[in-house]
Parts: structure tokens; sequence; C-alpha cells
């Protein structure tokens, strides 16, 4: 083992050393400095967050942080993520750097942990030795926009206009007072039916619109939602993924009433045409391997997968 090292706090000094070491591991979902500096600078109150590096002389060869997110909020479960520079890795310094960890997290007294890593052997292997099970597995997947063609699915967007459907973006529809908290109902409607969201807890219309509406990565124009009249039917938020250009996108969902006709299918082609138009290299998502309705309307569109990640997760204790 280097003997050289130092466990420390995060500063921040060390944004870009972090971000590179992440996006080592996310090269699907790239982050900027920036991207940290914001999410750091506008994290809810409530959530619990510690981030620590290990350095090597005047290099950050790792990072490690815990974490919560207010859609799956509880005051003792807990995220966490971190990663190495490879030079670095099988060396010991990365069971330390968890151990700290561990220790911080102690004062909480968590009663489970949960770890979001790629589907390597090492990884794997890393977090089965400490008492961690998989309990979700997420495919990513990527589009070339300009690969689309769009002919093929005319009659079907021609069906919805009959039926009085329409996408409409965010931008679109500020002129409806009710907006946010018709979308806030929506949002929680269909996100009941995605797996993988069974312990999912119900925001305040605030923090959704906070987290959901109004974060500096999802312009109103890149937020598509169907309609028909004044309902909101269904939903596909867009991001912008500054480092490299690219789309993301999360929830995609319909009211059950209104599925198997071709919604999701129409707010998918929105924001290809979104992608498009304004010069994005890439569309990328990522769905639980079961929910196989999206994943095979993804195909129909042309989506390549990309390595999966699998969530571990560690119970400790009742509260």
């Amino acid at each position: 083992m280097n003997q050289n090292f130092h466990i420390r706090e995060f500063t921040p000094s060390d944004y870009q050393a972090v971000t590179e070491i992440y996006n080592l591991y996310r090269p699907n979902l790239p982050h900027t400095s920036d991207d940290f500096i914001r999410k750091d600078e506008n994290r809810d109150s409530i959530i619990r967050h510690k981030r620590l590096c290990v350095e090597i002389g005047d290099t950050i060869a790792g990072y490690a942080e815990h974490t919560q997110f207010t859609i799956r909020y509880h005051p003792q479960k807990f995220y966490i993520e971190g990663g190495m520079l490879e030079k670095f890795i099988r060396q010991g310094i990365g069971t330390l750097l968890y151990n700290r960890l561990m220790d911080e997290l102690s004062q909480y007294i968590p009663i489970s942990i949960r770890a979001v890593c790629p589907g390597l052997p090492g990884t794997i292997r890393f977090f089965e030795k400490r008492g961690y099970t998989e309990f979700l597995r997420i495919r990513e997947s990527e589009l070339d926009p300009t690969s689309v063609d769009f002919s093929s699915f005319i009659e079907k967007i021609r069906s919805l206009k009959k039926n009085g459907i329409e996408i409409k973006s965010l931008l679109h529809l500020e002129s409806d007072p009710n907006r946010n908290k018709k979308l806030h109902d929506l949002y929680w409607t269909v996100k009941q039916d995605i797996p993988g969201s069974e312990d999912s807890v119900r925001r305040d219309l605030e923090t959704f619109v906070k987290e959901d509406i109004e974060p500096y990565h999802r312009p109103p124009e890149c937020y598509f939602i169907a309609v028909k009249g004044d309902e909101y039917i269904g939903l596909c938020p867009l991001s912008v993924v500054r480092a490299d250009n690219s789309l993301s996108h999360g929830v995609t969902g319909v009211k059950h009433e209104y599925r198997i006709k071709g919604v999701a299918m129409a707010l998918k082609l929105a924001m290809v045409r979104y992608a498009i138009d304004n010069g994005h290299t890439f569309i990328r998502t990522e769905n639980e391997v079961n929910n196989k309705p999206i994943i095979e309307l993804n195909q129909k569109l042309g989506y390549k997968n990309v390595p999966e990640r699998i969530h571990f997760e560690k119970e400790i204790g009742g509260a």
C-alpha cells in the first residue's frame, strides 16, 4: 500500500479532480465541475451529505461521499458513491476511504445504505464482500437523434391529434396558472408504476418545482407534456448535459387511461426533434431492466445499449 496518503474532507479546490474521477465511472452521464458546484449549492437543507477525498502527494487519488435524495428521503437511509484513479486501485486505499465514510455515517445510525456502481467484477466483489446485495439493475442506452425516421410514426401522431392530444413544452404552458400543480400530481401518478420506485416519497410542491421544473440544466423548452384539453396526461423531461452537449431524460410516463395509444412515443419524438433542432449529439436514458414497455419503445426509436449499472443495498437494522 502507498503509505503517502491522506484522507480529508472535500474543499472547493477539489471540484475539478472529483469531476474527473466521477466521469471515469459515469462516462455516459458526464459532469462538469459546475454541475457539482450547483448540486452542492442547491441541495435541500434536510439532506445529510459529506464528501471525502484521499490525497496522495499532490494528487487527488479518489473520493467518496454519502448523501440522500428528497424523492426517497428517510432520515436514516443513505446513498454512497465514489471512485479511485485506476493506478491507485487494489492498494487498500479505497477500503480505508470507505471505512472512514462509514465512520462519518455512523452518527446518523443508518438503517440502510445503497451504492451505485458500474457492473465491473472488482466493484461487485467490493460491495458483496461488505454485505451488500443487488436490488436494482439499470440499463443505460443512447440514441443518435439524426438516425430516427419520423415518417414511420406519422399516422400514429395524426391519430393522437384527431383525439385532441397534443405535445407541448413547459414553456408553452406557462400561461396555465395550475401548470406546476398539475405536473406535480402527474409526476407522482406515473412514478408509482415505474419499477424500482417502490420506496419513493412524494415531495411537496415547492421542492418538486425546485428540483424538477426549475433546475439550471432543464430549460423549459425541453420539458415535454402531453395534454388533452386542460388535462396533463403524460410527461417527458429532458436535461442538458453540458459536458458533452448531449441530452438526458428521466421519467417518461403516461396516465393509465391513455396508455397504448402512442402518447409516450409522441413525447419521445418531440424530444428527438428538439435534440436535432438544437444540435445535441446524443440522447441518453436509463431504465430498470424489468421496465419492458419503455425499453421496447426505446428500441423502436433506435436506442443502443451501453453497460449496465448495479444498485446495491445493505440493510443494517431497524429504526
